[in-house]
């Protein structure tokens, strides 16, 4: 039964603990007629479209460990749903796309020894791989690391013009990573892509675009009117045929993309991240 809305509910809580482990059991679906929101992400299903909101406005939209969860659960869920054809990931308000990483849950997995392979961005990123349905990115505000590397796994990305994509890494520590080290220089070139992620460039939204990380790029009064239009005639064609170009482009790489990001979480120190995530929390007191 499929309503205006559909809605993914999960039995249970399971996650995977490391690249390659086999996915967890998440129980059956149940639908409803209005939105779900789970650890401040919003989930609906409408006209074939699953919107994967990050609605966490008085943080910027900064991640939590759940909010990676619950946002991998809904990409894997589409895997599985006949009602989804394309999924777009997008962030509530129009300041931030998402700030990144919450710093607090950095330092919580240095405290509590959580190995980079135990945590949430790791089901979040690996289901990012795994997603079999169209992605889109619509970047109504600016990115912040891991907020700026989703983006590579977007078969389209459209942003307003007042984003700005940033990925402080060098400064907290943090290797490349959600396949940043490979898909990058591919896309933006290894010039480009080292100015980046290892020595903090900030991009303009006009920059990404011309760099070909972005799609199109919208006025800020005009982004979600002009983006929404783009989605909604993507969402028309047929759910085969769009399943079938996405597998085509990227099945074969997905195999390499598994490795790429075992090697990034092997190079993740927790001790070293959480010590220049409480630095940098420090310097802004």
């Amino acid at each position: 039964m499929v309503g205006k809305h559909l809605i993914t509910r999960f039995a249970s809580r399971g996650a995977f603990s490391t690249v390659g482990n086999a996915y967890p059991n998440y129980g059956v679906r149940a639908f409803s007629v209005s939105p779900i929101r789970r650890d401040d992400v919003d989930v609906t299903v409408e006209g074939g479209i699953r919107t994967i909101t990050m609605n966490r406005l008085s943080k910027h939209n900064a991640i939590t460990d759940q909010m990676y969860r619950q946002m991998g659960k809904s990409l894997l869920e589409s895997n599985r749903d006949e009602a989804t054809k394309i999924v777009v990931i997008t962030g509530v308000g129009e300041k931030y796309f998402t700030s990144g990483y919450d710093l607090k849950n950095l330092i919580q997995d240095y405290n509590n020894r959580v190995p980079a392979g135990a945590n949430g961005a790791t089901v979040f990123i690996s289901s990012l791989i795994e997603c079999k349905k169209p992605l889109i990115g619509l970047v109504n505000g600016s990115a912040v690391g891991i907020g700026v590397t989703l983006l590579a796994h977007c078969e389209a990305v459209y942003a307003s013009d007042q984003a700005h994509f940033n990925t402080p890494f060098i400064k907290l520590g943090i290797p490349p990573e959600c396949c940043s080290s490979y898909l990058f220089p591919k896309i933006v070139g290894h010039a480009k892509a080292g100015a980046l992620l290892h020595f903090n460039d900030t991009w303009t939204a006009q920059e990404a675009y011309e760099y070909g990380l972005v799609t199109r790029v919208f006025p800020q009064d005009k982004f979600k009117t002009e983006a929404w239009k783009l989605v909604k005639k993507m969402a028309e064609h047929p759910a085969e045929t769009l399943l079938n170009s996405k597998a085509l482009l990227r099945d074969k790489e997905r195999p390499l993309l598994r490795k790429v990001f075992e090697e990034e979480n092997s190079k993740f120190d927790v001790e070293v991240v959480g010590q220049s995530a409480m630095k940098l929390i420090a310097s802004r007191k």
